[in-house]
């Protein structure tokens, strides 16, 4: 169990947070399965097994919670054109925060933060946050891409999809890196094997 669940399960028998029941229950239930292949790479068929029981029910978590956002960082490239930080968040009450780890170890990806309540009238919150570039090419936009259904959000999602990797692209042209680009049209990700990145790779070979 990683150390998040192992500090959730210390804060239920504290009585602390609430024991999440119906739906959220046996989603986390099922997720829990994953113990048992906690140091599965994103390659494994069990792991992508588990995911796929529950990645709809993710997706919809996303739909509802999820958020989308680009943010200029203070400094810029050396030719003075902006370096962008593309984030994806999502924030929920930390009653629910196995929902979030399901979520985490689903993506392989991001972290958690604990943010206390506001006012008496708030609760206390958790928010899971994903930057990296790689971690989003690898891991949010095929998850998202695979389980996030038509709706508001999913045209929020391709709308920073498309920035992220139209931003990529310019910045191999003005900052080449000596690597290749993926051979897929569109696609700016640098080559892991048979002229593909890391999510085409997969995409065609299941590895």
């Amino acid at each position: 169990m990683c150390l998040v669940c192992e500090r959730y399960e210390e804060r239920v028998r504290s009585g602390t947070v609430a024991i999440p029941d119906g739906a959220i229950a046996q989603v986390v239930e099922r997720f829990h399965g994953m113990e048992e292949v906690e140091s599965s790479s994103l390659s494994s068929s069990t792991f992508f097994q588990v995911v796929e029981d529950i990645g709809y029910t993710l997706g919809g978590l996303i739909a509802g919670e999820g958020c989308f956002s680009v943010a200029r960082r203070q400094e810029s490239f050396r030719d003075g054109s902006p370096r962008l930080r593309f984030v994806f968040a999502m924030s929920l009450a930390d009653r629910d925060l196995a929902l979030l780890v399901a979520l985490q170890q689903a993506l392989h990806a991001g972290a958690i933060r604990h943010e206390p309540a506001r006012s008496e009238r708030w609760l206390a919150q958790v928010v899971l946050t994903v930057t990296g570039e790689r971690s989003h090419l690898r891991s949010t936009i095929p998850f998202c891409e695979r389980f996030l259904l038509p709706s508001a959000k999913r045209v929020q999602f391709e709308q920073w999809r498309d920035r992220l990797l139209e931003y990529r692209r310019r910045r191999s042209q003005l900052h080449p890196t000596g690597r290749s680009v993926c051979r897929e049209p569109g696609c700016t990700g640098l080559v892991r094997g048979r002229g593909l990145c890391r999510h085409h790779y997969y995409l065609e070979t299941g590895w």
